[in-house]
């Protein structure tokens, strides 16, 4: 009866075993094979608790390494993980040396690369990962040599050492055998260049071969096995010292821009160090480096926990955060209080409540730059300030993403014109952001702007300025900030085609522009990595597609998305679409855009509010908000122009001409005093919406310029607008 007891409960523990915690699913597996846990030493147990360890040996099997944390899915380990469901459970930066032998080839080569680059994840700067697995090139040469003193060897009880009759049978096993006491067996042979490429892929800039025994590591004579089959890789993980002190010798020599780019990458890549951020705050010398310096001040507190080194800015940190809410209701209230606010927001209604004119697309066109222009003149560096506030009348710092695709837009408006000035322009905008391009590719911050990560979408629309400049003048500079970027962007990927990490609320569908880079770079270089990234990523966003053209996943609230973002993703699956160059379901893509088309063109014709679209929809095409976001409106101009041209449907260039004439209306041309409005779109109508208020962003007026643009060029003229 005990035993039957027994029993049901193990079947039971098997059922609910993966949704156990880490520490129970290793107690269970040790408990069902009867076996004890290896009595740990203290420091040992209280890494494992902290979750910070400083030496593991990863796939251990029954080679237990005393002063390691020994990891695998065997029983006998200290921790016990199927790294086939779960990856390590391990703080980032928290380990020195990881070492893996002889067991990468237990996994498919996809799975293998996510375990990399959690081991990369896992590693501190200057960590080091040593790898050991079967080389092709050795296993190949002696098969194709017919070595029969290697592949017919036998074991001291005459066993064969590798199974199988032939030879073909034997050099078979390597890649589909040697099953484990865990039932798993292998799955691929690499060579160094192979399993280098996925250190690469993982973030890792140092990858050697090592001989055997070959090791800095203390002990190695305890790890490496069968030199004659195996080769031998070691990668280590950048010390941020090395960027840290190459970021202060960038400043000494005045290459300010450089260096913070440097020093950026060495703080949020784990050197949460004193010195570094000293070093940080010594150059943030902008005019909102206070703001700056408290957000670098609340990561490094979070990071290391220390409030004294940094207490005067610490103690900021701490009131700004508490008098946040009091504060909110302080600036809601002031407009009321404060007369000037209140006249200058009488004002800009009254011009917002005008019905400008309706002049011609040059005409237009031209105003748009002579506004983009005149923020070039206000900027700080070489980048487009992001916005023009109207009630402050300040222009914000550069915004490297729209820069990014404001680049093509001035190489277009140079041509149609033959103005030189916006090819010299657009370079200087392309140089400024190789200047300030982060050492692991993504895209970088203005000197002195603290932001804890690079992000994906950001670097994408960088790229787009990059790939029209070197389109323009074949400067190498430029496809070398494309490759890197996009080795960052690849590296990002998840399996299934989202981007996760380094990306603002996770995975949107609008990365389509992101895959859209992607898929115009592999064009340039013949890259099959670019191209396989790409069309996972679009597969994934496709996966969002609801039969009504809407798609899910898309916003950055829960139940809508506003029409920048909806555009963003219809613009970038279009191009997609154009460049047809990838293996991609090709008529869905088509029949979702088409759908898409047709709904936004119906609800444009309804006209529920002035300029016939609300804010952003939601699932059902019901829409959100009392106001138009005027960006999203001459996005979706673009797209039903194109897109009709693609399919032939008049009625969508139609609304197309339609949207963009109610655009020129609300375009501020000669009818106010400041000259800092004149030719600029606001970020919403009315004015006081919630789209950015009183405020003109430089990439709204950006993309009514591609509008225009589009109808004064040739589609072959307009590479990388949009």
């Amino acid at each position: 009866m005990l035993k039957k007891s027994a029993i049901c409960l193990k079947s039971v523990l098997l059922v609910v075993r993966d949704s156990l915690p880490l520490p129970c699913r290793t107690f269970l597996a040790r408990w069902m094979r009867g076996l004890k846990p290896r009595r740990l030493p203290a420091d040992l147990q209280h890494q494992l608790r902290q979750g910070r360890v400083r030496k593991v040996n990863l796939c251990c099997g029954p080679v237990i390494l005393e002063d390691f944390i020994n990891v695998d899915i065997d029983p006998r380990a200290d921790v016990v993980i199927d790294l086939e469901k779960d990856l390590l459970p391990f703080d980032d930066h928290s380990v020195e040396i990881l070492v893996c032998i002889f067991a990468i080839n237990y996994f498919s080569c996809p799975r293998a690369a996510e375990i990399i680059q959690d081991v990369h994840r896992v590693l501190r700067p200057g960590g080091v990962a040593r790898f050991a697995s079967q080389d092709l090139r050795i296993l190949a040469e002696k098969y194709l040599k017919r070595d029969a003193d290697f592949y017919f060897q036998r074991l001291p009880d005459d066993r064969a050492r590798f199974p199988g009759e032939t030879f073909a049978d034997k050099f078979n096993y390597f890649f589909y055998g040697f099953p484990s006491t865990q039932k798993k067996h292998c799955q691929y042979v690499y060579d160094f260049e192979a399993l280098k490429a996925l250190f690469n892929q993982a973030g890792f800039k140092r990858v050697e071969p090592k001989e055997y025994l070959q090791s800095a590591i203390p002990g190695i004579e305890q790890i490496d096995n069968r030199p004659e089959q195996m080769f031998f890789l070691e990668a280590v993980k950048d010390d941020v010292s090395v960027y840290a002190d190459q970021a202060r010798s960038l400043w000494a020599q005045g290459r300010k821009e450089e260096a913070w780019a440097c020093i950026l990458y060495a703080f949020n890549n784990g050197g949460h160090r004193k010195d570094i951020v000293e070093s940080a705050l010594g150059m943030m010398t902008d005019q909102d480096g206070y703001e700056n310096r408290i957000a670098l001040i609340e990561a490094y507190v979070s990071a290391t926990g220390d409030k004294t080194s940094f207490a005067d800015l610490w103690q900021a940190a701490l009131r700004k955060r508490g008098q946040a809410p009091f504060l909110n209701i302080i600036k809601s209230a002031c407009p009321l209080l404060d007369t000037e606010t209140i006249g200058m927001r009488r004002r800009l209604d009254v011009l917002d409540q005008r019905h400008g004119q309706v002049l011609s697309d040059r005409e237009h066109l031209d105003a748009c730059m002579r506004w983009l222009k005149r923020m070039l003149d206000h900027s700080q560096d070489d980048g487009v300030p992001a916005i023009y506030d109207a009630l402050k009348k300040k222009w914000y710092s550069s915004y490297p993403e729209t820069t990014g695709y404001i680049i093509p837009s001035f190489l277009a408006y140079g041509r149609l014109t033959g103005d030189s000035f916006y090819l010299s322009a657009a370079r200087k905008m392309g140089d400024w952001q190789v200047r300030i391009q982060l050492p692991d590719g993504g895209a970088g911050e203005p000197l002195g702007e603290y932001a804890a990560h690079p992000r994906v979408f950001n670097t994408g629309q960088v790229m787009l300025g990059w790939l029209a400049l070197y389109k323009e003048t074949q400067d190498e500079k430029y496809l070398q900030g494309l490759r890197k970027a996009a080795d960052f962007l690849v590296s990002n990927l998840e399996p299934d085609g989202a981007w996760v990490k380094n990306t603002f609320q996770g995975s949107k569908v609008y990365h389509s522009r992101v895959a859209w880079v992607l898929l115009e770079l592999y064009t340039m270089t013949g890259r099959r990595e670019y191209q396989e990234a790409a069309e996972k990523a679009v597969n994934w966003c496709m996966s969002q597609a609801r039969p009504n053209g809407w798609f899910a996943s898309n916003g950055f609230r829960e139940r809508y998305a506003s029409t920048h973002l909806i555009a963003y993703a219809y613009v970038g699956l279009m191009k997609i679409y154009g460049l047809h160059n990838a293996d991609l379901p090709y008529e869905r893509i088509e029949h979702i855009l088409t759908t898409a088309a047709s709904r936004l063109a119906e609800i444009y014709r309804k006209k529920e509010i002035p300029l016939g679209f609300r804010d952003g929809y939601d699932g059902n095409w019901k829409g959100h908000g009392n106001f138009s976001c005027l960006t999203g409106n001459v996005q979706i101009a673009y797209f039903l122009k194109e897109w009709g041209h693609r399919t032939g449907e008049e009625s969508l260039i139609a609304t197309s001409d339609a949207i963009v004439a109610d655009s020129k209306r609300r375009q501020v041309l000669n009818q106010t005093d400041d000259e800092n409005l004149s030719g600029g779109l606001f970020g919403c109508h009315p004015v006081n919406g919630a789209y950015a208020p009183y405020q003109m962003p430089n990439w709204g007026v950006k993309f009514f310029a591609d509008a225009l643009l589009q109808r004064l060029l040739k589609q072959e003229e307009l590479y990388g607008i949009g």
